[in-house]
């Protein structure tokens, strides 16, 4: 009878979530950081956590601050089977959301609560939950207003942490519920899995490893995106809120589910570096081989240019002359489109530099003062009023830039790189290098390659220019993403530092010419 009023509330329960969800546009919801834990998922998490769990079942406190409509307590009273607990606790501060969950649970053994978790008083230490289960509000740091960010980063500094300006609510969310929590309590998140890798998650990574003792942490692949209406790549993290011991071991595991992972092992805390990147001890194979020559060895690597709005600043041909403006005059640059319209590998130019392209693109990067545009350029300072009258001076960049109209100096690079790819079904590789021949420059949906000083001397060379373009389109996928950061729905990225530890020693090694590379890396 038990069972089936459970399986009559969930239903209820999915019932409301689906209708809430509707209610919102999917641009809100991800504004808001509302995405609904699946059920199956849920259910794997408690079950997993109540399988750590050393506390008699009549002395567990449930506590879920991000509650929803109620994912994990209803897990939690399914995987419980009808035994007693002591208490259950949830806080949800969407209003609908909050109604939906007293409509469902409103006659359970919950106390539900409506507001602003991270505003909340913690009870007392006698009050505090040994059992806390949480899909937090995946709320990016650009939509939490600065005083809110303010306060968020003061609390975390009274427990000794600090958290960037670009960390997530979610990062937060943890912090504050350390507060909730009694002395040897677990704990479960289900987080975006980009924490792992990211310089904002230092911060807690430093938490997981030195104020608590990290039991778990399982990255799911990331072909298998857990939340249908949010590309991000999940993770679960489970601990114990008690010091870790010199000799504890965290466990690490990758793709399939908690409790049949693809991977599983034990890594000592100790080894475990804040400022390291944590998903290579998960479904990455650690490279132990000797690091002779990296990219950043060859390169200075950066990051394409932020021009503050692409299609104010970057004209065509046809707009051009639309505008009675020529690409002939100093202050417009060429400029290669974004990656997804990029066909060539290798980029030739015209005789004035243009890359031969089928139509080419133009920057405008103008530094006179108004006043002499004005005088000489008549038809450039109609352009301009235009744009001030669309409010591109009042953008972020653009305001900070003096004109408002110039751009940060970029000289053309021999070498680029997508800065951001996946697989496809007509992509083998999520990142491609083009050969630039031309004086184009490129935005930051690229990364910049500009060969030192002994590599650009034997760049001279064009069999050697096709030489390394050949060999860094055919570095296995692996040998970048190891180095990079990867997104739900299999979304990679690669950052510049990041880019530059690429190790190129073990890829020649991989492609059999370890010899051959080693000895052209020296000689460039």
């Amino acid at each position: 009878m038990v069972m089936q009023t459970l399986i009559l509330q969930e239903n209820k329960r999915l019932e409301f979530q689906t209708l809430k969800d509707k209610e919102r546009s999917l641009k809100e919801r991800n504004r808001l950081g509302q995405f609904a834990t699946p059920p199956v998922l849920a259910e794997e998490i408690v079950r997993y956590v109540l399988s750590l769990s050393d506390v008699n079942p009549a002395k567990i406190r449930f506590f879920d601050p991000a509650f929803g409509t109620g994912a994990f307590y209803s897990a939690f009273l399914k995987m419980m089977k009808n035994r007693s607990f002591q208490q259950a606790c949830g806080i949800e501060i969407d209003p609908a959301y909050f109604e939906a969950a007293e409509h469902v649970w409103g006659q359970s053994h919950l106390r539900l609560e409506c507001g602003d978790f991270t505003r909340l008083t913690p009870p007392e230490e006698q009050e505090k939950f040994n059992f806390v289960v949480c899909n937090p509000p995946y709320v990016r740091h650009h939509h939490i207003s600065p005083e809110d960010k303010k306060r968020h980063q003061n609390f975390a500094d009274h427990l000794g942490i600090k958290l960037s300006g670009l960390a997530g609510l979610y990062c937060y969310f943890m912090l504050y519920t350390d507060a909730w929590l009694e002395k040897n309590g677990l704990s479960a998140w289900l987080i975006p899995g980009e924490f792992l890798d990211v310089n904002y998650g230092t911060g807690i990574k430093k938490y997981l490893k030195e104020r608590v003792s990290l039991l778990r942490i399982h990255r799911f692949s990331p072909d298998d995106v857990q939340f249908t209406d949010a590309l991000v790549s999940s993770a679960v993290v489970v601990f114990k809120k008690v010091r870790p011991s010199g000799d504890h071991n965290a466990e690490f595991s990758f793709g399939g589910g908690i409790f049949h992972p693809q991977e599983r092992h034990e890594v000592p805390i100790h080894q475990l570096s804040i400022n390291g990147k944590w998903s290579k001890l998960l479904g990455k194979k650690s490279n132990t081989a000797s690091k002779t020559v990296l990219l950043g060895d060859l390169f200075e690597i950066k990051r394409g240019l932020a021009t503050g709005d692409n299609r104010f600043f970057i004209l065509s041909r046809e707009e051009l002359e639309q505008h009675q403006l020529d690409h002939r005059e100093d202050f417009f640059t060429p400029i290669l489109p974004s990656p997804r319209f990029m066909r060539q590998t290798i980029i030739e130019s015209d005789e004035n530099g243009i890359p031969v392209l089928d139509n080419p693109l133009f920057l405008l990067n103008c530094s006179l003062p108004l006043a002499t545009i004005r005088w000489n350029h008549p038809q450039l300072v109609k352009y301009l009023e235009q744009g001030e009258k669309e409010g591109i001076h009042h953008k972020y960049l653009c305001v900070h830039r003096q004109p408002w109209y110039s751009q940060e100096k970029r000289s053309p690079a021999m070498f680029y790189c997508s800065y951001i790819g996946r697989f496809s079904k007509h992509r083998e590789h999520p990142f491609r290098f083009i050969l630039n021949h031309s004086n184009a420059i490129v935005t930051n949906s690229y990364l910049a390659m500009y060969p030192k000083q002994e590599l650009s001397v034997k760049l001279q060379d064009k069999d050697n220019q096709l030489f390394l373009l050949d060999f860094l389109n055919s570095l296995p996928p692996e040998t970048l993403l190891n180095e990079g950061r990867v997104y739900g729905g299999g979304m990679y990225k690669l950052e510049p530092k990041e880019m530059a530890e690429v190790d190129v020693t073990s890829a020649a090694e991989k492609l059999g010419m370890l010899q051959d590379v080693s000895r052209q890396a020296m000689l460039f």
